[in-house]
């Protein structure tokens, strides 16, 4: 019995692999390399959007970035956070600013195609400093009236993500923390639940939470597993190696930067194609000034006498 189970999933599994590739070329030499494809049904994309804020150099950079993610149709993009100025300008700080700053943010987010997440930044929600008492707090408020919770997991075809908030404890409680412990033990609960998850990814705004005692307890508890951090908040752009695993630190789309070059400072505007696979992400960024849509040149709008003469043979008028 067992065997005919096997026998027919085996079969089901050639047919599936017939049905995906099929080719009409009857000689034993064949015009192309192999049949090992790299896209299996398992795998999927997904785009990070790092930092607008902390003084947008330009309005719309951001907004830009977005709408390029969504043309390589990924299965969803995220933040890093830092997605309004929000404390910027903390004379100005009000909560009826704040409210105008998410109206704004959101008046973008909501045309992108594929679902975006949102990841709390020191700007989105900010830390409550000496003369502004409560910054925090509203920041908090503003937040969970428009998003609801301000930090939170999912799982996406057998990947586990988690959204932390490291802005939660610094509020005006006489310690301010970063990770609070009801968050960490959240957290800690969270990857207990998903103990046999394929990989782990995590998304935190600042690379400083790293070295906080939480985060540490994070790492001490995911022991072995395969896990990748995602972070922001510098402007500028590090792969780095920590307990065997790689931790990225994200530049800009619009956020301020002295945009110094890439090699020796990491500057530039991107975002970050991952593409989860069998053996875990493999992870590209695309610079925002190389992608283009396909109408970037139309016959209308070209002054190439090539494309010119192609459209009139269109429409007729030469040959």
């Amino acid at each position: 019995m067992k065997k005919n189970i096997l026998f027919a999933a085996l079969l089901m599994m050639s047919v599936a692999a017939a049905d995906v590739f099929t080719h009409d070329v009857k000689t034993e030499k064949k015009p192309w390399t192999h049949e090992k494809f790299q896209n299996q049904n398992d795998e999927f994309s997904f785009i990070i959007v790092p930092d607008r804020t902390g003084g947008e150099r330009k309005k719309g950079i951001w907004a830009g970035a977005l709408a390029k993610a969504n043309m390589f149709h990924p299965d969803f993009i995220i933040s890093v956070g830092d997605m309004i100025e929000g404390i910027n300008k903390p004379h100005l700080l009000t909560e009826e600013r704040m409210k105008a700053q998410f109206s704004e943010l959101r008046s973008i987010t909501e045309k992108s195609a594929a679902p975006f997440f949102y990841v709390v930044g020191n700007h989105d929600i900010s830390r409550t400093r000496p003369g502004f008492p409560m910054v925090n707090e509203m920041g908090a408020k503003v937040w969970k009236d428009n998003l609801g919770v301000s930090y939170y997991s999912f799982v996406y075809k057998n990947v586990l993500f988690l959204c932390l908030d490291q802005q939660e404890g610094r509020d005006s409680r006489p310690k301010p923390c970063g990770l609070t412990p009801e968050q960490t033990q959240w957290a800690l609960d969270t990857l207990k639940k998903h103990s046999d998850v394929h990989w782990t990814m995590i998304f935190v705004h600042s690379p400083w939470t790293w070295n906080e005692a939480p985060f540490k307890k994070l790492e001490q508890a995911m022991g072995e597993r395969d896990y990748t951090v995602f972070s922001g908040d510098f402007h500028c752009y590090s792969k780095f190696q920590r307990r065997g695993r790689n931790y990225y630190l994200l530049a800009t789309a619009g956020g301020t930067s002295k945009m110094r070059g890439i090699k020796d400072y990491g500057e530039f505007d991107h975002i970050t194609y991952v593409t989860m696979t069998a053996n875990g992400p493999k992870v590209v960024n695309i610079l925002l000034d190389g992608i283009l849509p396909d109408d970037v040149v139309t016959a209308e709008n070209s002054k190439q006498p090539k494309v010119q003469h192609v459209q009139k043979v269109f429409e007729g008028k030469t040959k």
